[in-house]
């Protein structure tokens, strides 16, 4: 089962879709079920060879979406072993998804309850399975690696990074791209803006009070930066139109500013990098 992708809408739809065909092109999946309220990522799926659930509380959260998906009877009525897979993997391949549910059958043929494997930095999970339906007792959330330990579920420290490489933020959206990420990804963020370290920018906007704010780039793309960013500068004040050298994390939609410099600093590409 697949599960809603975070982000801004085109990237994310993007991210969902090359993790569904990672999870459609491997051979140890025999069904896959997509849970999601959006009609056109519904259609989607459907066109893809998936099987939709729709949510019931659109809106609701992941946790919401997985009862859905569990109570709906193709699921809770499926003999064999399931597992649910969160849906912002975009650098997954069907080989990386075999060997961790391999990995997941072995640890519950030796008598675990569930199994999960970790996100990139072990805080989170992105794979939980079970040998039935009912056995699932998903936890997913902030932290939600030691929630499903504390459930029971045998915890699969792999060496799987296109499989744990899930994308939250612009750092690990840039890290999955280091992996390989999908062709539709890649197009999203082909038709964005591109930053790869640092640009010529112009203040667009500033907050004083809370020190977060924006800056225009030279090709006319507007970022926002945030106040840990304004702090680590070292500036006092930041006034509109004021020249600045940024630093730029991320790509397309997830480009944030998280450096700023006063004037030019070193050589400046005249146009961004793109990915």
């Amino acid at each position: 089962m697949v599960g809603s992708a975070r982000g801004g809408a085109a990237l994310a739809a993007a991210i969902a879709a090359d993790t569904l065909e990672a999870v459609l092109g491997c051979a140890r999946v025999h069904r896959v079920v997509v849970v999601t309220g959006e009609t056109a990522a519904a259609e989607a799926a459907g066109r893809a060879g998936a099987t939709v659930v729709a949510e019931q509380r659109p809106g609701a959260g992941l946790s919401a979406a997985l009862d859905d998906a569990l109570a709906a009877e193709i699921v809770s009525s499926h003999p064999g072993g399931v597992a649910v897979l969160l849906g912002d993997l975009p650098a997954l391949r069907p080989a990386d998804l075999a060997a961790g549910l391999d990995a997941a059958r072995t640890a519950l043929a030796d008598g675990a309850v569930m199994a999960v494997i970790p996100d990139a930095e072990g805080r989170g999970s992105v794979l939980l399975a079970a040998d039935r339906a009912g056995d699932l007792d998903p936890a997913f959330g902030p932290d939600s690696l030691a929630a499903h330990a504390l459930r029971g579920a045998r915890v699969l420290d792999l060496d799987l990074p296109r499989l744990r490489r899930d994308v939250d933020t612009p750092g690990e959206l840039m890290a999955a791209l280091t992996l390989g990420c999908g062709a539709r990804t890649r197009a999203v963020l082909a038709a964005g803006p591109g930053y790869a370290g640092r640009v010529q920018a112009t203040v667009h906007r500033f907050d004083p009070t809370s020190g977060a704010g924006s800056v225009l780039t030279d090709d006319g793309t507007v970022l926002p930066f945030t106040a840990e960013a304004f702090a680590g500068s070292g500036l006092r004040l930041l006034r509109i139109g004021q020249r600045l050298t940024v630093t730029v994390s991320g790509l397309g939609a997830q480009a944030l500013v998280t450096g700023l410099r006063l004037g030019t600093v070193g050589q400046v590409p005249e146009h961004p990098a793109r990915p």
